[in-house]
């Protein structure tokens, strides 16, 4: 089977041939350990450092043309059945690059600061309209939007055309639309005291999520890979019964209109979100769960137990084991991980967020290797998993 065939048996709930595999980024860093070459991923926080450093020196057309064929080359090396291509920023002003690993994004009220720190490898913004202003700046940035541009969206796309053009036949691709509260402070206290304002938002936020689900389908994406991080190790960061007020009905309009094109959609986000569960997979229609977090007690055996027809994805610890770990442990939870999931059918294997810098490049040798040899059905769910 080809990665796109292995990828519609897992959407269908059929037994592909083995277990899809798939990374949503991997460090330029780690390629280079991995591989001997550093690939332009533009993946991580230190391939985010690398599109905003080259897109200031070389321009987008360049950004556009090295993503696509690095992209091309990361399934080669990483032997993916799907990818994420990553939309290309369209900035009217691009950012200027303010000393080595700081960058500036906007112009006025508007404008934020990123800066990349080599030694962590994190990549974060700072001196945000939200940290500057306040409460104004979500008036400000709700009373900024626009329907979405058609055209100016499709323009993001352009990487993602030319690796479908490319492998697009034999690997699946992943399409975008995400939605949720923003997580900063002020946003979480708007709920509260301007909720007119974060209703606007995300009435908006739902109709760029539309074009861009739209857009996706017309390119030939498989799925959609979309949620948003909304939770910490402890639970959502506000509560779900302001999930279910704001969020869910636009995210159940959101899931009838992916529905409509065929694609199934996975919900994104780190820490324990057991809470929200029966909202997403109940009520809403939500397909998949992604990023499942195994440092916040995510356990893929208990999550496809309780909900046999969701799509899973991911879990293999990125924060702890694929880190500090030894590769006993990196065994043991690849183990753990299909046999638990993948016997369900509806599972693609992979780690709990991305393989980032700082993981152990022998942990993730011995996590391929194990994936691979244990990866084929038809498979038995073992007892005490």
């Amino acid at each position: 089977m080809t990665g796109l065939e292995r990828i519609r048996c897992v959407v269908n709930l059929e037994e592909p041939d083995v277990v899809p595999f798939f990374e949503q980024g991997v460090s330029p860093t780690l390629l280079k350990s991995l591989f001997g070459e550093r690939l332009k991923t533009y993946d991580c926080g230190d391939g985010q450092y690398e599109m905003y450093r080259d897109y200031v020196r070389y321009g987008r057309e360049y950004v556009v043309r090295r993503m696509a064929e690095a992209d091309v080359k990361l399934c080669e090396r990483m032997k993916f059945d799907l990818l994420r291509v990553r939309t290309v920023p369209v900035w009217d002003e691009k950012p200027r690059q303010v000393n080595k690993y700081t960058f500036r994004v906007g112009e006025n009220w508007s404008q934020y600061y990123i800066k990349y720190c080599p030694e962590s490898g994190m990549f974060s913004r700072f001196e945000t309209p939200e940290d500057r202003l306040g409460m104004k700046a979500v008036e400000l940035i709700v009373e900024s939007l626009e329907k979405p541009d058609p055209d100016r969206i499709e323009e993001m796309y352009d990487a993602y055309r030319i690796v479908y053009d490319e492998i697009g036949d034999t690997v699946a691709l992943c399409g975008y639309g995400g939605i949720g509260i923003p997580v900063h402070p002020v946003w979480l206290k708007a709920v509260y005291i301007r909720p007119e304002l974060v209703e606007r938002y995300l009435d908006y936020q739902l109709m760029y999520s539309m074009e861009h689900v739209r857009i996706s389908a017309r390119l030939g994406a498989s799925l959609i890979l979309g949620g948003g991080d909304l939770a910490d190790n402890h639970g959502p960061i506000y509560p779900p019964k302001i999930y279910r007020s704001f969020v869910l009905p636009r995210l159940r309009k959101l899931m009838e209109f992916c529905h409509s094109y065929g694609l199934r959609y996975i919900y994104r986000t780190d820490g324990n979100v057991w809470s929200l569960f029966d909202m997403w997979f109940k009520e809403a229609g939500v397909d998949g769960y992604g990023e499942i977090d195994a440092g916040a007690g995510m356990k893929l055996s208990e999550i496809k137990e309780k909900y046999p027809e969701v799509i899973l994805w991911g879990n293999v610890n990125c924060g702890e084991t694929l880190v500090s770990g030894n590769l006993e442990d990196v065994v043991r939870e690849v183990t753990d991980n299909i046999y638990g999931a993948a016997p369900f059918c509806g599972y693609i294997f992979g780690s709990s967020n991305t393989l980032h810098m700082g993981v152990k490049p022998e942990n993730v040798r011995v996590m391929i290797e194990t994936y691979i040899h244990i990866r084929s059905y038809p498979l038995k769910r073992l007892v005490g998993v």
